[in-house]
């Protein structure tokens, strides 16, 4: 009964295409959308902008992408010197990389056979492509550290590139001038149009980006830095670069002298 009201409600407000949407996301418990902005106390009026801009790519979406990556370098991918790698420590098998990569498996089995683990690079012959998966380049730095940390794997032959989904303008660029890596992203973000809380972008007003900015403060950590305000995720994971008022899930602060709980929309841990 409870769901039927709650279906009737999301009905009532316009709102099913959202709930809807959100459902894509593998943690999204049904109707959160309603804790989300009445227990958070978040305006009505910058729930809706928010979750009218928050994309959500989807397996089949993604999939979808691998493909068409590939027929637009076909010569990259079918070479046969060419190889393919999660980016990501193969320890840490939560890592969207080791993810992605059993997905690039999945909707392009012509190229398993050279789907390698990323230890086996040294072993790899003279003049090898090496294929790295990520999801997301968000600043650039964490994936340019990264990449110092494998460069020792590599030898002067082989020829890195860096496949994601998606990327900052920003980001790819440091990556592409400051190491060896070939970098390309099925979407590139641009600040005037993904970057929400920057003042390039004029989607939120500044009562809006002020609010957002509000909560962003309350749900800081010492050692955050949540200053893209992107609004993406992928159907197993939202990235940190995106605005925390949509992952920080059971996040403890004080406000008014009250202890609250923040509630996420898209919890990454479910």
């Amino acid at each position: 009964m409870k769901d039927f009201f709650l279906t009737q409600a999301l009905y009532i407000l316009g709102l099913k295409k959202t709930e809807d949407k959100l459902r894509i996301y593998n943690g999204y418990i049904n109707y959160t959308l309603f804790d989300w902005i009445l227990k958070n106390k978040i305006s009505p009026a910058l729930g809706y902008k928010i979750l009218k801009k928050l994309k959500i790519y989807s397996a089949r979406e993604m999939r979808n992408l691998f493909r068409e990556t590939v027929i637009a370098n076909k010569d990259l991918f079918d070479h046969p010197n060419t190889y393919f790698t999660s980016f990501g420590s193969p320890d840490i098998i939560f890592k969207s990389g080791n993810r992605l990569i059993s997905d690039f498996r999945n909707s392009n089995r012509e190229y398993e056979n050279r789907i390698i683990p990323i230890w086996k690079i040294p072993s790899l012959p003279k003049d090898s492509n090496i294929i790295f998966f990520d999801d997301l380049v968000g600043t650039g730095r964490q994936s340019t550290d990264y990449i110092k940390e494998i460069s020792a794997l590599l030898n002067s032959s082989h020829k890195p590139f860096l496949f994601c989904i998606c990327g900052t303008s920003e980001g790819l660029n440091l990556i592409a001038t400051t190491t060896s890596f070939k970098v390309f992203a099925s979407d590139t973000l641009q600040k005037k149009h993904d970057y929400f809380t920057h003042g390039d972008c004029h989607y939120f007003n500044i009562a809006e980006k002020n609010e957002i900015n509000i909560k962003t403060d309350i749900l800081k950590s010492r050692t955050a830095n949540y200053n893209l305000g992107l609004l993406i995720a992928f159907e197993h994971s939202a990235p940190n670069n995106t605005i925390p008022l949509i992952w920080k899930d059971g996040f403890n602060y004080k406000q008014n002298l009250k202890e609250r709980k923040w509630i996420a929309l898209l919890p990454r841990e479910y």
